[in-house]
């Protein structure tokens, strides 16, 4: 039996089915299939049986077809292509002629199967490659070996804002912006020379309406078989909003940069404990060039050595706060050392490991000037010993580190003897150079950790941390003598008298200093120009 006599018959038994040359397979409107014969099994690489233990949409992708056929009146065969799928899965092509047989009750659907053959498939992907090309979603074009446009989809033209017809016939050279023709005649020449085939760039067009639209474009030249020249397609992706974000990125990046390096303050930016960038202050600042600080892990350069430790800890709490403020002594390049102020803040949220943006400002100055400041609250403006205050807050220190420590500590107090005579006879300016030099005198008569201060107009206390009344005599009567056999302030008769007391016959500071001026009145008492030492 014909498969034209199966149909138009109404034959649709399995066993007519059977014979039939062609594959073949019959099923219900539901999708059940009940014939089958052994080309189509073959066909879908199973048995007779394996096909019908499955509906229809297993082996073929037609239940909406099946709906169609259903409501529909007419009953004529009908040709599609579909796609089969094999017991394995793998899909594949097939050309179908379905009708509809039967009454309604016993409607069947009747299919007669063929795969498609290379000719066929050619017709298919020609037609499947028409509707890719002219719906893809970015410009397509073929151009002649001459670069005039023979087709264009949807997508190029409205990239170009040119009409279909406007760019049959026209070449590519003409909508290309003048500043990117010769790099693309440079390639072409490169491709009919035969050293490549493809061409891919970034490349500008020019509107009609003047406009520039950039495009990524990835051209490949076409040979026939016998290799010569056919045509050139080309994929052309519009990027002109990607091109205008990084433009206006890099105009943001540019002013961001000429704003921080128009800073007076060092600026570094680090990211992961990496510095990632820095200004021209922070080069001029430290003395390292960009190329040595750009790309350092911490320790930093900058950072002195015998303070990294401290300063890892300090970077560390900021890490963790997210920002912080720090004072600290930073190392130029020639190794000098600076204070500076180090402020440090988390950059904008981003991808990645935090960032953080550091400002550094020398305070040298600042230091400077709160350390003259400090000297100026804590200091004599005549002589640069400690003033009465910070004298006495001092000794109270000493006296409580010495008595923890279990050592030794006196106190002398000196007086000038008859300065009144020497403000009466040679003027205070003469006086004032007295003064002075004479502390001079006591402080290099002295040790590094001794203590001298302006307790008076004419009278000065000297404390001697560690040294017990032998000691403290010994110092006093060095400084007694060294100004007595000097000439102070072009005056030769300065002389001292000097009370000297130990804190292990005093029961406090008050009680040291009552005891060491008892000492100084008794060496008045005695003529003057002498050093006497409570109970000696």
């Amino acid at each position: 039996m014909s498969v034209e006599t199966c149909i138009s018959s109404g034959a649709v038994s399995a066993a007519a089915v059977a014979v039939l040359p062609d594959a073949a397979l019959v099923c219900r409107l539901d999708g059940e299939i009940v014939g089958v014969n052994e080309p189509a099994a073959a066909m879908f690489a199973t048995t007779v049986e394996g096909l019908t233990q499955n509906p229809i949409d297993r082996w073929l992708g037609v239940k909406p077809l099946l709906a169609e056929l259903r409501v529909g009146e007419d009953r004529a065969a009908r040709r599609i292509d579909v796609c089969g799928h094999r017991a394995n899965g793998v899909p594949f092509p097939l050309r179908a002629s379905v009708r509809l047989v039967g009454d309604d009750e016993e409607c069947r659907a009747v299919w007669i199967l063929r795969e498609l053959d290379a000719d066929d498939l050619v017709t298919v992907a020609q037609r499947f490659f028409d509707v890719g090309f002219d719906r893809a979603p970015i410009g397509m074009a073929l151009f002649n070996t001459d670069g005039q446009y023979v087709r264009a989809n949807t997508e190029l033209c409205r990239v170009l804002g040119r009409s279909d017809a406007d760019l049959i016939g026209r070449r590519d050279q003409e909508l290309t912006h003048p500043q990117d023709r010769q790099s693309d005649l440079d390639a072409a020449a490169e491709i009919f020379a035969g050293h490549r085939d493809t061409h891919r760039c970034e490349k500008r067009f020019v509107r009609p309406d003047g406009s520039v639209v950039w495009t990524i474009a990835s051209l490949t030249f076409l040979r026939d078989e016998a290799g010569e020249p056919l045509l050139w397609v080309g994929q052309f992706q519009d990027i002109t909003a990607r091109r205008a974000a990084e433009e206006a990125e890099r105009r943001e990046r540019g002013l961001s940069q000429l704003i921080i390096d128009s800073m007076s303050d060092g600026v570094v930016l680090t990211r992961d404990g990496r510095i990632v960038a820095v200004n021209d202050a922070l080069c001029r600042l430290t003395g390292f060039p960009r190329a040595v600080l750009v790309g350092a892990a911490s320790p930093y350069p900058f950072w002195p050595s015998e303070r990294r430790a401290e300063i890892l800890a300090a970077q560390k709490r900021i890490v963790d706060q997210g920002s912080g403020e720090l004072e600290l002594m930073l190392v130029r390049d020639n190794g000098e050392r600076f204070p500076a102020s180090v402020v440090t803040a988390r950059a904008a949220e981003q991808d990645g490991p935090p960032a953080f943006v550091s400002t550094i400002r020398d305070i040298s100055e600042r230091k400077r000037q709160q350390d003259e400041l400090e000297r100026q609250a804590t200091h004599d403006g005549l002589t640069g010993v400690l003033n009465r205050a910070a004298f006495t807050e001092r000794m109270e220190r000493e006296i409580a580190s010495a008595r923890a420590a279990g050592q030794p500590l006196s106190l002398a107090l000196v007086d000038l003897d008859h300065f009144k005579a020497i403000n009466d006879r040679h003027g205070h300016p003469v006086g004032d150079r007295v003064l002075a030099e004479t502390a001079a005198r006591l402080r290099a008569a002295g040790r590094a950790g001794d203590h001298l201060g302006r307790v008076g107009g004419e009278e000065f206390a000297w404390l001697f941390p560690g040294a017990d009344a032998d000691a403290a005599f010994l110092a006093a009567e060095r400084a007694r003598r060294a100004v007595e056999a000097a000439v102070v302030a072009g005056y030769d008769g300065v002389t001292l008298s000097i009370g000297v007391c130990t804190l292990s016959d005093a029961t406090d500071g008050e009680d040291l200093y009552r005891l060491a001026d008892a000492a100084l009145y008794r060496a008045k008492a005695l003529g003057r120009n002498q050093c006497a030492v409570h109970g000696a």
